[in-house]
């Protein structure tokens, strides 16, 4: 994530957010944050932030309405409005059509349950779709950016439909086995298993108008979109609801401590090894992308000069500090 951000979105961010006041409840070693005014919210543990926290607009709710997607805090036709509970805080996005409630709940100091209402206000059937993005950056740090229950590492864009879910999925830093990693829960009592899962290219998730077909063996990296850039995605299809009725959809999240399995690095020179190899598989990715540029005889624009540029001296900075 940090590889696409510019000083341009820094300086607007930086005017733009301190105008929203955000809600802060804490929890022993949680600490969730509400941004008021973009309707998107962060989450910590420990002091780190469990995904992207620069620009909190990066990860969010959509909401699919007779077709037409509503991006929540973002959408005009929404009235945002935040507040703090016994425990949690929650956003409601108020529509002529329909109301979203998106409550949070700290459950302990390790876990924390999103529970999103939809109610049809219309005199007419609707059907309501909702879809979960979280701009993941744990697993950006070295390779794998993801791990599943099935202790399948993911390096590469992937899709779970509803039939093939694992249990969970994983976001950790692969180079500080102790520091904490965030968890999805998919399955089980109390949470509402997704239609699709994705793990994918963010900006690709970001764009896309609805739904996203992941390409078997596509990098996490991958010009003009971002680099080293992966994020989640969770599907809850369309369900009509007639006037009145209400669709509630339960999403867990965990905080998980030190790395177990493939992740459980121990030694200096192992934890090296494998943030090379991510190292490796970014660059792989850039020169990929120069390959193709190449074949189709299409040029290089500034920006994506820059990005390369930008890459290459992040990549020689790491690896300058790993031969002290």
């Amino acid at each position: 994530m940090a590889l696409r951000r510019s000083a341009l979105l820094v300086l607007l961010l930086g005017v733009v957010l301190p105008c929203a006041w955000p809600l802060e409840v804490d929890s022993g070693r949680l600490r969730l944050v509400l941004h008021e005014g973009i309707g998107r919210f962060s989450l910590y543990a420990d002091g780190q932030p469990l995904f992207i926290a620069q620009d909190p607009r990066s990860s969010g709710l959509a909401l699919l309405l007779d077709d037409r997607v509503y991006k929540l805090g973002d959408s005009t036709e929404f009235l945002e409005k935040a507040e703090t509970g016994p425990g949690g805080a929650a956003f409601s996005f108020s529509a002529k059509r329909c109301t979203v409630t998106e409550g949070f709940s700290l459950q302990g100091e390790n876990g924390l349950v999103l529970t999103i209402t939809v109610t049809n206000r219309s005199e007419r059937d609707l059907a309501a779709g909702i879809r979960f993005l979280l701009d993941t950056n744990l697993g950006e740090n070295g390779q794998p950016h993801f791990l599943t229950s099935r202790d399948r590492q993911i390096t590469s864009e992937t899709s779970y439909d509803r039939a093939d879910l694992p249990e969970y999925w994983l976001s950790r830093s692969s180079r500080d086995a102790g520091a904490p990693g965030l968890q999805g829960i998919l399955t089980g009592e109390g949470v509402t298993a997704p239609d699709r899962l994705v793990l994918a290219n963010w900006k690709r998730l970001k764009e896309a108008a609805w739904s996203y077909e992941a390409a078997v063996g596509r990098s996490f990296s991958d010009l003009p979109y971002s680099i080293n850039d992966s994020a989640v995605c969770q599907f809850y299809d369309p369900l009509t609801l007639a006037p009145g009725a209400t669709r509630t959809v339960t999403i867990r999240l965990a905080v998980v401590g030190a790395a177990a399995g493939p992740l459980a690095l121990t030694a200096r020179s192992d934890r090296e090894e494998l943030g090379l190899l991510g190292d490796l598989r970014v660059l792989n990715g850039v020169l990929q992308q120069l390959e193709r540029k190449l074949q189709t005889r299409a040029g290089l624009s500034g920006e994506e000069l820059r990005l390369i540029e930008q890459i290459l001296a992040d990549l020689k900075k790491r690896l300058e500090k790993t031969a002290e």
